[in-house]
């Protein structure tokens, strides 16, 4: 499946919207907040009664549609929260009203979010903010940094919406913004949970839940019912996650939700995968694809269209999953986030593979691990362009104010001649020196650009898959194996007494023997096997696709060539390896690797050189 930083908490609660010069009663205030809390249509339908029969050009018909364009954000219905707050931000400006203005622009950018139009959507949080800054208006603030943080998170930039989320709650708290504190807070778990932090997801969340239950907010406590599913889905316990996710489904239909019931349905048909029912999963995906589509929530969509895809190989049923490919192929130049178009590579490789098609099961996996390389590569270009982009804008600041300086000079000194001769050339001086100065950095940027995207998946020091690597390699491997019953081998190696190889020769004699062995382990291992170093003199070699009889074939090939190799030194290196072969009662990877890491131990209690299976 997926990488789960695609499951995390979608929904966001309802922002209040009314501004710091809202005019309406206070009991009117509550009337409109308990009538949306409870049954957001007739609450629409109120405001639209109101809307009719008032002025279209008072601050009272712009106080309506704040709250009309909040209960649209409750449902996420962008485009109509865009009709609004297209109308409203109109009216805003007409009046001279910057604060309704920025309220209105942050509407549009949570729409434009939804809509997966992020670039816009950043724009839109900029004019908001500027105009929040200028009026000094906390609550303003608030807001504008909880919607560019709700985007940031759509887009997957999660340490930025983090930073920003902890500005809106501290905005939040300044204005005694209570509600919107909470608001805050929840996107706050939504980002914990994306970044695999289940206790402090619990800990958010526990404070949010208790926060609706005294409010008594139906709608924000359904929204939590469904965040608490899929926390129960990402710990494993689906008996819990399922309950809950149906409950917050009936819920969703009940009140004519139909973004959260696609949602809801979405994590129902992921439990129906891990409870190994993909027949009732498609039956969950199709309908939540169909609401996700009709209420344009595209990202959400095609993450439904690729469990289409992948849930169909499980059922042999090809022609489904090369249709469900072919559509994300077609939707995929919508999505932000470069790693959920990659998923198409790699559900093709399943599937191939699941056609025992193993050739080119194999090129499309390379494709995808090259495709993953390049995602490195380009989020790394990325970071070094930000830098850019800030010594840039020093260096503008740097010469407007020389520039300044050197006006004021010429002003005061039009008659010295020699000394503004003497000037200019000390101007170009530090022009020189400025431009030195950039070459410097930009040249730092080309080495540091450089080194992290080597850095990003190899050993430094032998060229081999390096750790990470490795892992994700044996970790999609493993989900192959189980998934399908296929066989798979996993080994770790252990070179014979390294520590007293480095104590003996010294460091350098054993960095040479590291390169020498991975250098004969790539060239030992066959075409579909997987090798990379693991931690210190410790190896990790991946064998798919191979009863564990025939492996020794391979660690002989190893170790005749690793005899064979000369070394700076009197005795020749070997290593002991410990072999086990996946099961279908294995739970996880951490399983394989520690039964292979015990009979790596069982080889050197046994004297060492020496293969050893469990």
């Amino acid at each position: 499946m997926l990488n789960k930083s695609v499951r995390y908490l979608f929904f966001s609660l309802f922002l209040t919207v009314f501004s710091v010069d809202a005019i309406l009663p206070e009991k009117e205030q509550e009337h409109l907040t308990a009538i949306a809390a409870d049954t957001p249509q007739k609450a629409i339908e109120y405001i639209d009664e109101k809307l009719n029969s008032i002025d279209k050009n008072s601050l009272t018909y712009l106080d309506y549609l704040e709250v009309k364009g909040g209960i649209y954000s409750q449902l996420m219905d962008a485009n109509k929260m865009l009709e609004v707050a297209t109308e409203g931000y109109q009216r805003a400006k007409a009046i001279n009203s910057q604060a309704y203005q920025s309220n209105f622009l942050t509407i549009q950018a949570n729409a434009k979010s939804l809509l997966s139009e992020f670039e816009a959507s950043y724009e839109l949080f900029d004019k908001a903010l500027a105009i929040a800054k200028s009026l000094d208006d906390p609550k303003l603030i608030g807001l504008a940094y909880a919607i560019q943080g709700k985007t940031l998170l759509r887009a997957e930039r999660f340490e930025e919406a983090m930073k920003t989320l902890k500005l809106a709650y501290s905005a939040f708290d300044r204005a005694n913004e209570e509600e919107n504190k909470y608001v805050a807070l929840n996107e706050l778990s939504r980002i914990a949970y994306a970044m695999g932090d289940y206790d402090q997801t619990a800990e958010y969340l526990q404070e949010v839940i208790e926060y609706y239950k005294k409010s008594n907010n139906v709608i924000a406590a359904s929204v939590l019912k469904y965040n608490l599913g899929t926390l129960y889905l990402a710990q494993k316990k689906l008996d819990k996650a399922q309950d809950v996710l149906t409950d917050a489904r009936a819920f969703s239909i009940k009140h004519g939700n139909d973004v959260m019931a696609s949602y809801s349905e979405f994590g129902l048909g992921d439990i129906a995968v891990q409870k190994e029912n993909p027949e009732l999963a498609v039956k969950f995906y199709q309908s939540a694809h169909t609401g996700l589509i009709k209420n344009g929530v595209f990202d959400m969509a095609y993450t439904t269209i690729l469990r289409l895809a992948e849930t169909h190989i499980s059922l042999k049923d090809f022609n489904k999953v090369n249709h469900y490919l072919k559509l994300a192929e077609e939707r995929k130049d919508k999505m932000q986030a470069q790693v959920r178009k990659n998923e198409i590579l790699r559900i093709t490789s399943l599937s191939l593979e699941a056609q025992e098609n193993y050739k080119q099961a194999l090129e499309k996996q390379k494709e995808y691990i090259e495709t993953y390389k390049d995602n490195v590569k380009k989020d790394n270009q990325e970071a070094i362009h930000k830098l850019k982009t800030q010594f840039d804008s020093e260096r503008k600041a740097t010469q407007n104010e020389l520039l300044k300086k050197e006006n004021s000079l010429q002003k005061a000194m039009l008659t010295q001649q020699d000394y503004v001769r003497n000037f200019l050339i000390a101007l170009l001086g530090i022009a020189a020196l400025t431009f030195v100065v950039f070459l410097y950095f930009y040249k730092k940027q080309q080495l540091l650009k450089n080194k992290l995207a080597q850095q990003a998946l190899t050993d430094e020091l032998t060229g081999a898959s390096n750790r990470r690597h490795i892992l994700h390699l044996a970790n999609d491997r493993f989900s192959v194996a189980q998934r399908y019953n296929t066989s798979l081998c996993i080994g770790i190696i252990d070179l014979d007494h390294f520590k007293l190889i480095n104590d003996t020769y010294g460091h350098d004699i054993g960095d040479i023997v590291l390169k020498e062995f991975s250098q004969i382990c790539n060239k030992s291992i066959r075409q579909q096997d997987s090798f990379g170093r693991y931690g210190g003199e410790e190896w990790l070699i991946i064998f798919p696709h191979t009863e564990i009889e025939k492996i020794n074939i391979v660690i002989t090939r190893i170790r005749e060539a690793l005899q064979k190799t000369k070394f700076p030194m009197d005795k020749q290196p070997t290593f002991s390896i410990g072999l086990t072969q996946v099961t279908q009662k294995d739970k996880s990877l951490q399983d394989i690797l520690k039964r292979a890491d015990e009979a790596l131990y069982q080889a050197k209690d046994e004297g060492r050189n020496r293969t050893v299976i469990l």
